[in-house]
């Protein structure tokens, strides 16, 4: 393996480590008593389905992603254009087919300061 391909894969693995992180301080904070939100759960769904991606990604790389680049040679793209899109449209194509985690409710999040539901409303 060249560096770039240490630099690439380096680069993939970095997102779900990212999440990895997060799950790792949100136990602190549950721990210390700072905070009482459950994000441990969300991050821990996010880390397995971008390690997938990074895992796919990975694989495909190494073993079809020549094949794929010769067949679209008409496009006339380098090599590394092809090696460097190929984990966002993994993450985009295995995203739209499981789909989203959980709806996300702005207007009823009690969290935010100025919340919807909480405003007066003026006759």
């Amino acid at each position: 393996m060249s560096t770039l391909d240490y630099i690439i894969y380096a680069l993939w693995i970095l997102a779900p480590l990212f999440f990895i992180i997060l799950i790792l301080w949100a136990q602190l904070e549950r721990w210390s008593g700072r905070n009482n939100r459950d994000d441990i759960g969300n991050f821990f769904r996010q880390a397995l389905f971008l390690s997938a991606c990074t895992i796919i990604s990975i694989a495909v790389d190494k073993y079809s992603l020549r094949w794929i680049a010769d067949q679209l040679e008409a496009l006339s793209m380098p090599y590394l254009f092809y090696r460097l899109v190929l984990f966002p449209i993994v993450v985009f194509v295995l995203g739209k087919c499981i789909g989203g985690s959980k709806k996300i409710e702005v207007e009823n999040n009690p969290l935010l300061k100025h919340s919807r539901d909480r405003r007066v409303r003026r006759k």
